[in-house]
């Protein structure tokens, strides 16, 4: 089984006089295992890092935990004996039926100056207004096409409000609006983001798949002349 190098959490710690962010990164290889805890060390080390060889029990627990001196730039005896702690502390899940499983825990420490820490504070700014600006671009309101020429399906992408519009060309003649669905459908996730509620197609023309693209949730969706055959079902997993 191919061994993968997975990174699991990031921790910091801010010294204010030098103006240092010490970040300290859990990472760990085991095969036959996911990560269920992982626990980063009380103290911080200086940069560099610390390989501990752990033995895994059928419980997921961290039986025993010994430095890796191959594999390790941090030679500090305390500091690595607090990393050793750390890692008997952490905890797995057996994704394989074994009685104990051998693999690593690495932890690696980093330092950024404080016009490093400047640079990620301007890039996660950044990132957030960009996030905003194509949250905002998003419609609150779509029009689907049917498959009958003279009607279209109208969504709250907020709400996943959905009416039934139909058109007219005769003249003095005007279109019509019909309730598909009148229930606020956002369920535990209370956000009301446009582009939320998607619509999508299906092989017949009177249904479609609605998404809710925060949690996954899909209801059948199906829009009729008939008041009675015209609403939504959820369908559930």
């Amino acid at each position: 089984m191919k061994r993968l190098l997975i990174p699991v959490f990031l921790s910091v710690a801010l010294n204010a006089n030098a103006q240092v962010l010490t970040c300290i990164k859990a990472q760990y290889d085991l095969p036959g295992g996911k990560d269920y805890y992982l626990e980063t060390p009380e103290q911080y080390p200086e940069e560099g890092t610390t390989v501990i060889s752990i033995l895994v029990g059928k419980d997921g627990d961290v039986i025993d935990a010994q430095i890796d001196s191959a594999r390790t730039t941090v030679k500090d005896y305390l500091q690595n004996r607090d990393c050793r702690r750390a890692a008997r502390r952490s905890s797995f899940i057996m994704s394989e039926p074994a009685d104990s499983l051998q693999g690593r825990i690495i932890y690696t420490v980093t330092k950024l100056s404080k016009y490093q820490i400047d640079s990620l504070q301007t890039e996660l700014i950044v990132g957030i207004k960009e996030s905003i600006s194509s949250m905002n671009k998003k419609s609150s309101h779509e029009l689907y096409k049917t498959d009958n020429i003279w009607t279209f399906l109208e969504l709250d992408t907020r709400y996943g409000f959905i009416w039934q519009l139909h058109f007219n060309v005769n003249s003095g003649v005007s279109g019509s609006k019909h309730i598909v669905n009148a229930n606020d459908l956002r369920g535990f996730s209370r956000e009301s983001v446009p582009g939320r509620f998607k619509l999508y197609k299906t092989e017949n023309m009177y249904n479609f798949i609605l998404l809710d693209t925060f949690d996954g949730r899909t209801w059948q969706v199906q829009w009729s002349y008939d008041d009675k055959s015209r609403g939504i079902v959820e369908q559930i997993k």
